[in-house]
């Protein structure tokens, strides 16, 4: 027998003596390294859906599969397609219980360029324009937010106080139909409110909840114009006391300058 022919009769007798004698070895559990997202079939070119993890997610794209991990210490929340806290999800769902350790207390933050006040964003802008009620709530939807809902002393100071403030520390100037004017006569100085007169009863827009169900911060003598109807009877903080004055909604047909408040809640980390 040549020497080709022993090598390769080796190779064969090596090969079946392994193959009958880890017959008996115990297999391998790989199932932890196991990736859900390898067999899943995505029903549609994009999706989110749960993975065996519960820390983790399938992201569908363009009909593959993908595993995404969510941040530490949140799971996937399939109901609201979202990475979410543990205390947040239903009490059946299979992820609600998992480690013994506590879930970490959300950080909130407000992004430029609003300002954190109790647990609220809050962006006021300064008036320089002729801006009706309906084009500053657009303007708050840029950011993810609605005119501003005033529903405690405490938040009705707060923006007062602030108000002064931005206008301590800036001149305000304008003209408006040949009249000019300077932020000593604040003419035509109001900062825009969610609060508007529907159905007959102020409401804040932002909320759904009438004005007087928590506080009422109208000025005295106001609203006034309540038999002009509801297109005239927007909500304002109007100069010289920050009160709540009823203002026509729609500015544009006269001579006003209008600021507008956003309000909406905390990014949380």
């Amino acid at each position: 027998m040549g020497y080709i022919q022993i090598f390769i009769f080796g190779i064969v007798a090596f090969w079946c003596f392994g193959a009958v004698a880890c017959q008996t070895c115990s297999p391998v559990d790989d199932t932890q390294k196991k990736d859900s997202s390898a067999e899943f079939l995505c029903p549609g070119k994009w999706g989110y859906y749960e993975h065996a993890d519960c820390t983790k997610y399938i992201m569908c794209s363009w009909g593959a599969a993908h595993t995404m991990p969510c941040p530490k210490s949140l799971v996937w929340d399939q109901v609201a397609l979202t990475c979410n806290y543990r205390r947040a999800l239903p009490s059946n769902h299979r992820c609600k219980h998992g480690p013994p350790q506590e879930d970490p207390e959300p950080t909130g933050m407000c992004s430029q360029p609003f300002h954190l006040h109790d647990n609220r964003c809050y962006f006021i802008n300064t008036p320089s324009i002729q801006l009706g009620w309906e084009k500053a709530r657009q303007l708050c939807s840029y950011f993810q937010a609605d005119l501003v809902a005033i529903e405690t002393r405490t938040e009705h100071e707060y923006l007062k106080t602030r108000i002064r403030e931005m206008q301590e520390n800036q001149v305000f100037s304008g003209s408006c139909c040949g009249d000019y004017w300077t932020s000593s006569s604040m003419k035509g100085r109001n900062w825009w409110t969610s609060g508007k007169l529907v159905n007959g009863e102020w409401v804040w827009t932002a909320t759904g909840a009438t004005i007087n169900s928590e506080y009422w911060g109208f000025a005295d003598g106001e609203p006034n114009q309540v038999p002009v109807g509801e297109a005239a009877s927007c909500v304002g903080l109007y100069v010289p006391d920050y009160d709540f004055h009823d203002v026509m909604c729609n500015v544009t047909s006269y001579c006003e300058y209008h600021g507008y408040i956003c309000e909406k809640g905390m990014t949380y980390l």
